[in-house]
């Protein structure tokens, strides 16, 4: 490698280096903005309080009625029905908020194991079955329902 390619090289590295700055940077950000009408300081519930935080670790954690099992074969079912054209194969992370009325929202994609041509579809498909989920049973902090952070791996399997 001559002088030339080398500092090209040295270049593209240091380029390559800052958009992954860069892009963790936007990552960290954004997923500080979770849900922008509350405030995200991520309470633990032996950090209680009155105010409208949302909650990571609470004393009861929320859960889909019937716990995972059912969680799972509803997911299959609502999965299943869904007509994509191409078949998606991979899993999506799904972040969300589980309010204190058990109903979900603030959601976010995590992981996706998909080519990028099917992020969208994915998501979109991985949302769709998240909306059509009944109330789960929301957290509880010191016997108080509060919103906690939740997130569920959706996998897609052609069938």
């Amino acid at each position: 490698m001559n002088k030339a390619q080398y500092l090209c090289h040295d270049k593209l590295y240091a380029v390559n280096w800052f958009k992954l700055l860069l892009i963790c940077t936007f990552v960290t950000v954004s997923s500080l903005s979770f849900c922008q009408d509350k405030q995200v300081v991520g309470k633990s519930c032996s950090q209680a309080s009155t105010d409208t935080s949302i909650y990571f670790t609470v004393d009861s954690m929320p859960q889909f009625p019937g716990g995972e099992v059912a969680e799972n074969r509803f997911i299959d079912s609502v999965r299943k029905g869904l007509k994509i054209n191409p078949p998606l194969e991979g899993d999506v992370t799904v972040f969300f908020i589980v309010q204190a009325d058990g109903s979900l929202a603030g959601f976010r994609t995590g992981d996706l194991s998909f080519r990028p041509d099917q992020y969208k579809d994915a998501f979109l498909s991985a949302l769709h079955i998240l909306k059509v989920m009944p109330l789960w049973i929301p957290g509880k902090c010191h016997g108080r329902k509060v919103p906690v952070y939740d997130s569920v791996t959706i996998k897609f399997v052609e069938d």
